[in-house]
C-alpha cells in the first residue's frame, strides 16, 4: 500500500482529511477531538471537546475560562489535540499552545449557542459536581 502524497502545508491537508472523512463517515463526529492539558496538580488531564473552527492559524474550540480546563490552560498554554477517525483509518495528533481568541468571538459564540444551553451555563460550574437537581432549579429562579 502507498502512502498518500501529503500536501507541505499541515493545516490544508488536516483540512483535506477533515472534509473527506465528513463526507464519508456523517455519522460520526468529525470535530470530536481528545484535548490534553496539564491540570493545576501537574498531572495529565483530557477531555472530548468539539473543535468549532480551523484557520491556518490553529483550531479552535471554546471552553469556560473558570472551568479546570480554561484555569489549567491559563497556567500552562501546553497542550495536544488528538483526531482519532477510525472509520476512515486516520488519525491526527497535535501538540502546541492554546491561546484565548478575541472576546467579541467568545462572547459571539456564547450568544449564537441554544438557550438551554446558555442556562445550564449560568447556573452550573463547568466540573463541579452538583449535589441535585434542584439546587440547579434554585439557581436558575435567582
Amino acid at each position: 500500500m502507498t502512502n498518500p502524497v501529503l500536501d507541505h502545508n499541515p493545516m490544508q491537508h488536516f483540512q483535506k482529511w477533515f472534509h473527506k472523512v465528513d463526507a464519508v463517515h456523517p455519522e460520526i463526529e468529525t470535530n470530536a477531538m481528545l484535548l490534553s492539558t496539564i491540570g493545576l496538580d501537574g498531572y495529565p488531564k483530557s477531555r472530548i471537546v468539539l473543535l468549532k473552527r480551523f484557520t491556518w492559524e490553529g483550531f479552535i474550540f471554546f471552553t469556560n475560562y473558570q472551568s479546570e480546563k480554561g484555569i489549567a490552560i491559563s497556567e500552562n498554554y501546553r497542550v495536544s489535540v488528538f483526531f482519532n477517525w477510525s472509520n476512515s483509518k486516520r488519525t491526527v495528533f497535535v501538540i502546541g499552545k492554546a491561546e484565548k481568541i478575541a472576546n467579541n468571538l467568545s462572547e459571539g459564540y456564547f450568544e449564537s449557542r441554544p438557550e438551554g444551553s446558555k442556562l445550564g451555563a449560568w447556573v452550573s460550574n463547568q466540573s463541579e459536581v452538583i449535589p441535585s437537581r434542584t439546587i440547579l432549579e434554585k439557581r436558575l429562579k435567582f
